[in-house]
């Protein structure tokens, strides 16, 4: 997905001291990903295989539908070329694929066509380096895939365009030498990505191998280390898709083209964030969207990946409950990775289900909670504290998502469409509190499921820590989970302290209760209204101090306590006058208002309890 670097670095970082010893490559092609091995075993085992032979015919269903599409062209919009390098990535990765597992030439020669199309290009936009990046790992892909069936002539013109438009460019300009020192997505995009190429071409040209890997060895941790203590991914789960696939990319093409990966799966959060994306997934197949989030995150081979090289089975619980339909039906570049990946996993260790529970800290500190696992129906509560000025950070701490009876009742707004806000103008990649960011509604905290005093913005740098956790207690106890939260830095100078404390509850009155405590509340604040907000797609009824909530035939009942007297107000979720962004079709913002105390202090307990008749 498009997405923004962080402000370019002054100048470039000095060059990384060359590896100890350099690793030997692997003679002849392919070596990188798709080895002779693996082929051949994609080739011998579809037959027995239901799933790998669906995964294959996937693939090559996209090589045969690229077969009548015309070639790509070099079309930006705004400043990205990210569309067309995506396409061709899917493409010809597709195309190399299938020729490989049917032996059908007209593969071959269509991604040859895609290939020279896409070299042709004055340049692979290195300005938006993710552009140039994933460019590299479909010309790369395709170069060292096919290699056997290009021409003198072709292999020429593609190591020309890799090593010009995209391996030099590394240390050509700013836009080549930022993302580097990046932790974030663009980190393992950009190595990734560049690493394909220059495996592909390590007979040619040695040195800017040697160099990359130099630089990958000592900076690709950067982003690998955002992810410890535990695994929670700082930009939420739709990055952890993006940048996480190409992580294990670069790991799998060290693997099989040089024999090592550099001791980087081994950094530490790597790992263990295939525990957070498993948690991440809510029971209804939405995920916890924080951040600049979707939804709906789509299959990845990166799940296979990961969840083999933890030995965790247990992680892909929720594709396996669904017969791996997602899987073999998934759309998109990375769909080739799958089968070759596939080959990695034994279908038939099923493992334990995940805990009920789960919780991480860093940058941006998660607790997940669910009733049971392989149920569309469980009640599902995920919550964050963290800060808004992560890479693609909301002002969002306090907030959560809620998932009860195959509904989400409590919502995030999750991303706007970057480049309709930057033709605006507007800069959407500073972070700072009085930046144009905080003017788009999707990013602001009255729009999440957390407190707003006085319609202020939370401080972008007021960290929310996970003050105390305790887990789910084992299936059949019906013990409550708790997780509290510390909002007092992000609620800024109006408040002394402010706790925010959920009681997930799978007993007999199942529900979750969310409780605020504030004190010290500036004078100035007292009088200004506290918002309590919960963001839904459900129809709302107010009713005294209750709201009732319905959707797809099933109810959930929101009752407040207050320490002073407040009321509900049920309104379309759309930015008012002066924000940016496009309305929230279809939801609800539901706030409950109230002020302090004389004394500064307010407490609000609102309880959240399905009411399906069928439970």
């Amino acid at each position: 997905m498009p997405t923004s670097a962080d402000p370019a670095a002054p100048g470039p970082p000095p060059p990384s001291p060359p590896l100890a010893s350099m690793p030997e490559v692997r003679a002849g092609h392919p070596r990188v990903i798709a080895t002779p091995e693996r082929l051949a075993a994609l080739r011998a085992q579809r037959a027995g295989d239901a799933v790998l032979d669906a995964l294959l015919r996937n693939v090559e269903a996209r090589a045969r539908a690229c077969l009548d599409q015309p070639t790509l062209q070099r079309e930006q919009v705004g400043r990205r070329l990210l569309r067309v390098s995506r396409e061709a990535l899917e493409r010809i990765t597709a195309c190399a694929l299938a020729f490989h597992t049917t032996g059908d030439g007209r593969f071959a020669r269509r991604a040859e066509e895609e290939l020279l199309a896409v070299a042709g290009f004055t340049d692979w936009n290195p300005t938006h380096f993710l552009d140039t990046a994933e460019m590299a790992a479909a010309v790369g892909l395709g170069y060292d895939w096919l290699f056997d069936t290009l021409s003198d002539d072709t292999r020429v013109a593609l190591r020309g365009a890799l090593q010009t438009k995209a391996l030099r460019q590394r240390t050509a300009s700013r836009h080549g030498w930022h993302w580097q020192l990046a932790t974030h997505n663009w980190n393992p995009v950009g190595f990734g990505g560049l690493t394909l190429a220059a495996l592909a071409i390590a007979e040619d040209d040695p040195a800017a191998l040697a160099e990359l890997l130099a630089a990958v060895r000592e900076h690709n941790p950067r982003a690998l280390q955002a992810m410890a203590p535990d695994g929670v991914h700082p930009e939420g789960p739709a990055y952890w898709s993006y940048g996480t696939t190409y992580q294990c990319l670069l790991l799998d093409a060290l693997r099989t083209a040089l024999g090592t990966d550099l001791g980087l799966a081994q950094e530490p959060g790597f790992l263990a964030s295939g525990g957070f994306m498993a948690h991440a997934r809510g029971p209804t197949g939405r995920s916890f969207n924080f951040s600049d989030s979707r939804e709906r995150v789509s299959f990845t081979p990166a799940f296979l990946w990961v969840a083999e090289e933890a030995n965790a089975p247990g992680w892909l619980a929720a594709w396996r409950a669904g017969g791996w339909e997602e899987a073999t039906a998934a759309d998109g570049r990375f769909r080739v990775f799958t089968p070759l990946w596939w080959l990695r996993l034994d279908p038939t260790a099923l493992g334990e289900d995940a805990p009920r529970s789960w919780s991480g800290g860093g940058p941006n500190p998660v607790a997940f909670f669910r009733e049971r696992w392989s149920d569309p129906g469980a009640m599902y509560l995920a919550i964050k504290g963290g800060r808004g000025s992560v890479s693609h950070g909301h002002l969002d701490a306090g907030s959560f998502v809620l998932d009860a009876d195959g509904v989400r009742w409590a919502m995030d707004p999750g991303k706007v469409d970057y480049e309709s806000i930057e033709s605006q103008g507007i800069d959407l990649w500073d972070r700072a509190q009085g930046s144009d960011r905080w003017r788009v509604y999707h990013h602001r905290n009255e729009a999440h499921n957390t407190l707003t005093i006085g319609g202020a913005l939370h401080r972008v740098d007021g960290f929310a820590p996970l003050i105390a956790v305790e887990p789910l207690a084992p299936p059949g106890e019906n013990l409550p989970g708790v997780a509290a939260l510390d909002l007092a830095a992000p609620l800024g100078a109006s408040v002394a302290t402010a706790t925010r404390r959920f009681v997930f509850d799978p007993g007999p009155d199942r529900g979750v209760t969310v409780t605020d405590e504030l004190t010290g509340l500036a004078p100035a604040a007292r009088e200004e209204p506290v918002a309590w907000t919960l963001m839904t797609e459900a129809a709302v009824e107010v009713d005294g101090d209750s709201a009732t909530l319905r959707r797809d035939g099933k109810m959930l009942r929101v009752e407040m306590t207050s320490s002073r007297a407040g009321r509900w107000h049920a309104e379309p979720a759309a930015p008012p006058a002066g924000l940016l962004g496009p309305p929230l079709p279809g939801v609800t913002r539901l706030r409950w208002t109230t002020s302090a105390a004389p004394d500064g202090t307010l407490r609000l307990e609102a309880t959240l309890r399905p009411l399906d008749p069928l439970r």
